[in-house]
């Protein structure tokens, strides 16, 4: 999570830097701060720590292909 950059990196397994996604307009990511996977969707949390969570939303990205998995 990049979360001042407002978009989620991916990192390849050398550490190079291979995709940026973010969104626009309603779907962009706006400090994003949580992260949890289900299979190939990445469902992202946005922190609204200082408006007691009245700008929290919920974003899910689907992945175009699936990551690698640990030995």
């Amino acid at each position: 999570m990049a979360n001042q950059a407002n978009e989620v990196q991916v990192l390849a397994p050398d550490g190079e830097l291979s995709h940026r996604y973010l969104g626009t307009g309603d779907a962009a990511l706006d400090f994003n701060a949580s992260a949890v996977f289900d299979g190939r969707r990445l469902f992202i949390t946005n922190m609204s720590a200082a408006d007691g969570g009245v700008n929290s939303k919920l974003s899910v990205l689907t992945a175009p292909f699936p990551g690698l998995l640990e030995p």
